[in-house]
């Protein structure tokens, strides 16, 4: 498959539909038609013109056909985005690192279950199982024994990966 670089200036270029109109600014000037429609038929009294209709039409076609100027090759209502954004943007950033997200907290509950207390609420939870004695034994005997090639590794992610090699 053959590919070409485009360059920057087709790609920026809009089409011009009408004389120097472009589609976005087609779209802005014929809203007000359909917008006007809508109003004539939604608002009461439906089917028949009033002064408050007209006012209202008047002021829409205005506002839509502000927003199709183009100022530095730029429609208004762009522009008028980008200023709304930059105003509702957050004006101060709080860094804290001291933050609790994501931190497991040991507090006493409110209503606490009877069989837990305050000593056990203070432990850690663990994530493995509880080994009896005769299994830590054997296990420290694996570990200490030469001829086990005990290997511990930490992978890129932060596990840990234990390799034992079989002992008879």
């Amino acid at each position: 498959m053959r590919r070409s670089i485009v360059p920057a200036q087709i790609t920026t270029v809009e089409d011009k539909i009408a004389g120097n109109l472009t589609l976005s600014q087609l779209v802005l000037l014929t809203a007000p038609v359909f917008i006007s429609g809508l109003i004539y038929v939604v608002l009461p009294p439906t089917f028949t013109i009033s002064t408050l209709k007209i006012s209202l039409v008047t002021i829409i076609t205005i506002l839509f056909g502000l927003m199709a100027i183009r100022i530095k090759s730029k429609l208004l209502i762009f522009w008028a985005i980008i200023i709304i954004r930059y105003n509702l943007r957050p004006r101060y950033h709080v860094y804290d690192k001291n933050d609790m997200h994501l931190r497991h907290m040991n507090t006493p509950s409110t209503n606490p279950e009877p069989e837990q207390t305050l000593e056990s609420l203070n432990e850690p939870e663990r994530s493995l199982p509880l080994l009896s004695t005769l299994e830590l034994v054997k296990m420290r005997s694996i570990v200490d024994n030469p001829k086990a090639n005990f290997h511990i590794k930490i992978t890129k992610k932060g596990a840990f990966s234990v390799h034992i090699t079989e002992v008879k």
